[in-house]
């Protein structure tokens, strides 16, 4: 049986309810036992693995070039969202003090780690670095 995190939408957990979802997302080693962790039937998970569908199309950068979107279908971006949330809670059990980007928000965190406090941490100094890797998520560029 899986810890179910208890709290409403929009509520931290805490950090021990985070790092048990962690825990458990680990222990789940086996292509059932990541089935039963998502909640859903080993035939449906396998069914659908190899039936997932992106709808393709572009917005406009800044600079006049195109991007690529690549969109989900419904069910495949709750299952990505599912999966995110576990993966997440298993690198708050390892994630190195420099690390702030895209981290979940835990409710008792003695010192959060966010857009803000990253910020706060460079005010001050004689350098900062900014990269965009480009062709990051796709080889497809127009």
């Amino acid at each position: 049986m899986y810890l179910k995190i208890s709290t409403q939408t929009g509520d931290k957990p805490s950090a021990y309810e985070l790092q048990e979802k962690g825990r458990q997302f680990i222990a789940a080693d086996t292509f059932p036992a990541l089935a039963e962790l998502l909640n859903i039937k080993e035939e449906t998970l396998r069914a659908k693995m190899y039936n997932r569908k992106y709808t393709q199309f572009f917005v406009p950068k800044p600079n006049g070039e195109k991007r690529l979107i690549e969109n989900p279908e419904d069910w495949l971006k709750s299952l990505q969202g599912q999966l995110n949330k576990h993966f997440q809670a298993a690198y708050y059990m390892v994630r190195p003090p420099c690390a702030y980007g895209a981290l979940l928000a835990v409710a008792d965190e003695v010192k959060p780690r966010n857009i803000y406090t990253n910020a706060l941490r460079h005010i001050g100094q004689k350098w900062l670095l900014n990269v965009d890797i480009r062709r990051f998520f796709s080889e497809y560029q127009l």
